[in-house]
Protein backbone atom coordinates (compact mmCIF):
# COMPACT_ATOMS: atom_id res chain seq x y z
CA UNK A 1 0.00 0.00 0.00
CA UNK A 2 2.81 2.42 0.92
CA UNK A 3 4.63 1.62 -2.31
CA UNK A 4 1.53 2.32 -4.41
CA UNK A 5 0.97 5.62 -2.56
CA UNK A 6 4.64 6.63 -3.00
CA UNK A 7 4.52 5.82 -6.74
CA UNK A 8 1.34 7.88 -7.12
CA UNK A 9 2.94 10.87 -5.38
CA UNK A 10 6.10 10.58 -7.49
CA UNK A 11 3.99 10.38 -10.68
CA UNK A 12 1.98 13.48 -9.70
CA UNK A 13 5.11 15.48 -8.85
CA UNK A 14 6.71 14.43 -12.15
CA UNK A 15 3.63 15.45 -14.13
CA UNK A 16 3.49 18.86 -12.46
CA UNK A 17 7.23 19.40 -12.97
CA UNK A 18 7.02 18.53 -16.68
CA UNK A 19 4.01 20.83 -17.07
CA UNK A 20 5.83 23.72 -15.40
CA UNK A 21 8.95 23.10 -17.45
CA UNK A 22 6.97 23.10 -20.68
CA UNK A 23 4.94 26.18 -19.76
CA UNK A 24 8.08 28.07 -18.81
CA UNK A 25 9.64 27.51 -22.21
CA UNK A 26 6.76 29.10 -24.13
CA UNK A 27 7.02 32.73 -25.21
CA UNK A 28 4.24 35.13 -26.17
CA UNK A 29 4.73 37.91 -28.69
CA UNK A 30 2.65 40.27 -30.76
CA UNK A 31 3.46 40.96 -34.35
CA UNK A 32 2.71 40.31 -38.00
CA UNK A 33 3.42 37.55 -40.49
CA UNK A 34 5.40 39.42 -43.14
CA UNK A 35 6.33 36.66 -45.61
CA UNK A 36 5.80 33.00 -46.37
CA UNK A 37 7.20 30.28 -48.60
CA UNK A 38 4.84 29.71 -51.53
CA UNK A 39 5.74 26.02 -51.82
CA UNK A 40 4.65 25.34 -48.24
CA UNK A 41 1.18 26.72 -48.98
CA UNK A 42 0.70 24.91 -52.30
CA UNK A 43 1.88 21.46 -51.21
CA UNK A 44 -0.39 20.98 -48.18
CA UNK A 45 -2.21 17.66 -47.86
CA UNK A 46 -5.75 17.95 -46.53
CA UNK A 47 -5.72 14.48 -44.95
CA UNK A 48 -4.20 13.23 -41.70
CA UNK A 49 -0.69 14.04 -42.88
CA UNK A 50 1.46 16.49 -40.95
CA UNK A 51 2.09 19.65 -42.94
CA UNK A 52 4.80 22.18 -42.19
CA UNK A 53 4.94 25.84 -43.14
CA UNK A 54 7.60 28.45 -42.52
CA UNK A 55 6.79 32.14 -42.11
CA UNK A 56 8.76 35.28 -41.42
CA UNK A 57 7.26 37.07 -38.43
CA UNK A 58 8.07 40.57 -37.26
CA UNK A 59 7.73 41.00 -33.52
CA UNK A 60 6.06 44.22 -32.48
CA UNK A 61 8.60 46.48 -30.75
CA UNK A 62 8.34 46.57 -26.96
CA UNK A 63 10.23 48.37 -24.23
CA UNK A 64 12.58 45.37 -23.94
CA UNK A 65 13.10 44.79 -27.67
CA UNK A 66 12.70 48.08 -29.48
CA UNK A 67 13.89 46.82 -32.86
CA UNK A 68 10.91 44.70 -34.00
CA UNK A 69 13.08 41.62 -34.62
CA UNK A 70 12.18 39.31 -37.49
CA UNK A 71 12.07 35.59 -36.69
CA UNK A 72 11.10 32.36 -38.42
CA UNK A 73 7.86 30.67 -37.37
CA UNK A 74 7.59 26.95 -38.07
CA UNK A 75 3.95 25.91 -38.09
CA UNK A 76 3.22 22.18 -38.04
CA UNK A 77 -0.37 21.04 -38.42
CA UNK A 78 -2.54 18.21 -39.68
CA UNK A 79 -4.88 18.84 -42.58
CA UNK A 80 -5.30 22.33 -43.94
CA UNK A 81 -3.67 25.36 -42.34
CA UNK A 82 -5.52 27.59 -39.86
CA UNK A 83 -3.48 30.44 -41.33
CA UNK A 84 -5.72 31.35 -44.24
CA UNK A 85 -4.84 33.27 -47.38
CA UNK A 86 -7.12 36.05 -46.11
CA UNK A 87 -5.12 36.25 -42.89
CA UNK A 88 -1.92 36.57 -44.93
CA UNK A 89 -3.46 39.20 -47.22
CA UNK A 90 -4.68 41.43 -44.37
CA UNK A 91 -1.63 40.87 -42.09
CA UNK A 92 -3.48 41.62 -38.83
CA UNK A 93 -1.75 41.95 -35.49
CA UNK A 94 -1.35 38.48 -33.99
CA UNK A 95 -0.70 37.27 -30.47
CA UNK A 96 1.44 34.15 -30.90
CA UNK A 97 2.56 31.49 -28.48
CA UNK A 98 5.97 30.13 -29.46
CA UNK A 99 8.55 27.63 -28.39
CA UNK A 100 12.20 28.26 -29.28
CA UNK A 101 13.63 25.81 -31.83
CA UNK A 102 17.28 26.52 -32.60
CA UNK A 103 17.34 23.56 -35.01
CA UNK A 104 15.76 25.62 -37.79
CA UNK A 105 17.68 28.89 -37.30
CA UNK A 106 18.82 30.19 -40.69
CA UNK A 107 20.38 33.20 -42.28
CA UNK A 108 17.84 35.19 -44.30
CA UNK A 109 19.61 34.24 -47.54
CA UNK A 110 19.11 30.53 -46.70
CA UNK A 111 15.49 30.81 -45.55
CA UNK A 112 13.46 30.46 -48.75
CA UNK A 113 15.41 27.57 -50.31
CA UNK A 114 13.54 25.50 -52.85
CA UNK A 115 16.38 23.01 -53.31
CA UNK A 116 20.01 22.54 -52.44
CA UNK A 117 21.26 23.63 -55.88
CA UNK A 118 18.99 26.65 -56.22
CA UNK A 119 20.66 29.98 -56.90
CA UNK A 120 19.94 33.12 -54.86
CA UNK A 121 17.34 34.45 -57.30
CA UNK A 122 15.57 31.06 -57.53
CA UNK A 123 15.33 30.79 -53.74
CA UNK A 124 13.90 34.28 -53.37
CA UNK A 125 11.20 33.56 -55.97
CA UNK A 126 9.74 31.05 -53.51
CA UNK A 127 9.40 33.75 -50.83
CA UNK A 128 6.32 35.96 -50.98
CA UNK A 129 6.06 39.06 -48.85
CA UNK A 130 2.62 40.03 -47.56
CA UNK A 131 1.39 43.15 -49.36
CA UNK A 132 1.85 45.47 -46.36
CA UNK A 133 5.52 44.46 -46.19
CA UNK A 134 6.42 44.34 -49.91
CA UNK A 135 9.14 47.02 -49.61
CA UNK A 136 10.94 45.38 -46.67
CA UNK A 137 14.50 44.33 -47.45
CA UNK A 138 16.64 42.13 -45.24
CA UNK A 139 20.36 41.49 -45.21
CA UNK A 140 21.02 37.96 -46.59
CA UNK A 141 23.58 37.43 -43.78
CA UNK A 142 21.12 38.33 -41.00
CA UNK A 143 20.57 35.38 -38.61
CA UNK A 144 16.90 34.60 -38.08
CA UNK A 145 15.99 32.73 -34.90
CA UNK A 146 13.36 30.02 -35.29
CA UNK A 147 10.33 29.26 -33.13
CA UNK A 148 7.65 26.58 -33.32
CA UNK A 149 4.20 28.17 -33.53
CA UNK A 150 2.11 26.57 -30.78
CA UNK A 151 -0.98 28.78 -31.01
CA UNK A 152 -2.06 32.14 -32.34
CA UNK A 153 -4.90 34.61 -31.97
CA UNK A 154 -5.91 37.49 -34.23
CA UNK A 155 -6.18 40.58 -32.05
CA UNK A 156 -9.20 42.88 -32.48
CA UNK A 157 -8.73 45.91 -34.73
CA UNK A 158 -8.98 48.32 -31.76
CA UNK A 159 -5.83 46.76 -30.24
CA UNK A 160 -3.92 47.18 -33.49
CA UNK A 161 -1.93 50.32 -34.19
Amino acid sequence: MKTRYALTVVALISAVAVGLLHAGSLKQYRGHIIAYRVGDRVLQASSHVENSELFLFQKEPTKKTEDGRIVILRYRHFGLSKISSNLLDTAPLLQVQLKRNSGCDKRYGEFPQTGTNAGESDRLKNLKFVEKFQGLRLNPDEMLFCYDLIDFEVLPAKVQR
